[in-house]
């Protein structure tokens, strides 16, 4: 039930969050593929507790926030 589950994020949501990070904190297609792989894994880690969330688009993108501005603060250092 969790592999369909998010699956079914992964593809609904994928290429959105791709473009939200790459337009925003990314400063190149590479960066912005592994944070969006990064964004994807704590789904996984999170795993059960995510399956009840009522706005998991909001937690998806909140997460992708909060990559997204520490891979602009590595691109500083």
């Amino acid at each position: 039930m969790l592999e369909s589950w998010y699956e079914e994020i992964w593809h609904k949501h994928k290429d959105a969050i791709f473009q939200y990070i790459l337009l925003r904190y990314a400063v190149n297609v590479m960066d912005a593929e592994d944070c969006t792989q990064k964004v994807f894994i704590e789904l996984l880690v999170q795993g059960e507790k995510l399956m009840e969330h009522p706005n998991i688009a909001g937690w998806l993108y909140k997460t992708a926030y909060h990559l997204g501005k520490k891979l602009q603060k590595d691109y500083k250092s």
